[in-house]
């Protein structure tokens, strides 16, 4: 799990998705790492996801969901525009999934 940090060069948080992928638990900086306003607990991570801008909704559809059905432990990279993002999928006990996210200032 990646923790806050000070630092404005890089910036993480997690998300926890129940059985049936609804945001269980939130942290740290995911809004500012996901682009999004407003991020509310028991919303669908696939609802979520179609709020996404499109190069990123499509990761989260077509590689986040599929490690997550899968309940795989996986790390993926996705570049963008100045950062890289890194995204952790780890399936926890009773079905749950822990999210990972840390994004950082591409040199």
């Amino acid at each position: 799990m990646f923790l806050p940090t000070q630092n404005t060069d890089s910036y993480s948080g997690y998300i926890k998705l129940s059985e049936s992928h609804l945001i269980e638990e939130f942290s740290g900086q995911i809004c500012h790492i996901l682009r999004i306003k407003n991020l509310e607990l028991h919303t669908s991570f696939t609802h979520l996801a179609e709020q996404l801008k499109k190069n990123l909704r499509l990761f989260f559809f077509y590689v986040i969901l599929s490690a997550i059905a899968k309940h795989e432990v996986r790390h993926f990279s996705f570049e963008r525009k100045n950062t890289n993002l890194s995204v952790a999928v780890t399936p926890l006990g009773s079905g749950l999934t822990l999210l990972s996210f840390e994004e950082t200032v591409r040199i």
